[in-house]
């Protein structure tokens, strides 16, 4: 899997010699040093560079936190046989994983067609006066959106969470007979000191913000029961789809209702493909799913179910 390093001032002579050693050419090598060079003029008192990157593929990449958002440069191929295809496809699998969106910089007009061809929504700008080169902001279905849908189902209703949700949102995340299963434990992931009720609200809302997440209020009848969630939206049409109930609410089949409505509603965004990932020993869930998608692989303890919508 792609992975980015971050560098450091302690690190630059390796780095540096890392990159030239992959170099067969000399202007090629050159080139490599000053940008590696380059990056550290960035590093401020405290070390932190903002930049990261990586050689995969048998290319030079780069992830820079700039503005408050990342930006990766294209990929710069550095040796013979590089696959600069594959390293596009690997750097929007490691923004999906990150949960950051994806944009690409320094993009030369003969290799836009390679990003575009990976990417199913995108917005092109030309970075230069000569249209030489451009920078790629890909969409998802999500962040095509300006604000979350809602289905209704009859008894069944999703739609956004309200600020008058988010005590019960809370309850639900913090629930462990809900979680056995569901794949993170909430007390790893949530900062110290901060205030439970409206943490798990204020996140699903600025994940749906940078247009990686959406979180759907599942109701019945009226009533708040818990959460169907897209997310892990892969620019290419497919994203994954999960949903959790109340203990209090299991055995009348709501889960299996919200999931239905949740692929109606994807379907409604325009999407193409939906995936879900449930724990073997996860019978509830197994269940829930049953009939509605297909299991492509078991690994590692992990059943593997995808779903075409076409």
């Amino acid at each position: 899997m792609l992975s980015f390093k971050d560098l450091t001032e302690e690190n630059k002579e390796s780095v540096t010699k890392g990159l030239s050693a992959g170099l067969c050419d000399p202007e090629a090598r050159e080139l490599m040093e000053d940008v590696a060079s380059s990056f550290y003029e960035l590093i401020d008192e405290n070390g932190d560079t903002g930049v990261a990157f990586c050689v995969e593929y048998g290319c030079f990449l780069a992830r820079i936190f700039d503005m408050g958002r990342y930006i990766f440069v294209y990929p710069i191929p550095i040796t013979e046989g590089a696959d600069v295809f594959s390293a596009v496809d690997g750097v929007c699998e490691y923004a999906v994983r990150q949960e950051v969106p994806l944009v690409f910089s320094d993009v030369p007009r003969e290799e836009v067609l390679t990003v575009v061809s990976v990417i199913r929504h995108a917005n092109i700008d030309s970075e230069d006066v000569e249209g030489e080169s451009f920078r790629i902001e890909a969409k998802s279905e999500c962040s095509l959106l300006s604000e979350i849908p809602e289905y209704d189902g009859g008894e069944i209703t999703l739609g956004p969470e309200g600020e008058e949700d988010a005590e019960k949102i809370a309850q639900l995340a913090c629930n462990d007979e809900v979680n056995r299963y569901w794949g993170f434990d909430y007390r790893d992931d949530i900062p110290e000191g901060c205030v439970l009720n409206s943490y798990f609200f204020d996140e699903s809302r600025a994940e749906f913000e940078r247009g990686v997440s959406m979180t759907l209020a599942v109701r019945y009848n009226g009533e708040f029961v818990g959460e169907c969630v897209l997310y892990a939206f892969d620019y290419k049409g497919g994203a994954e789809i999960a949903v959790r109930i109340f203990p209090e609410h299991w055995g009348k089949k709501i889960g299996t209702r919200a999931l239905r409505a949740g692929i109606e509603l994807a379907k409604r965004i325009g999407l193409i493909r939906l995936y879900t990932v449930i724990d073997e020993r996860n019978t509830r869930s197994k269940a829930m799913v049953k009939g509605e998608f297909d299991v492509t692989r078991v690994e590692g303890g992990l059943v593997y179910y995808e779903r075409d919508l076409y």
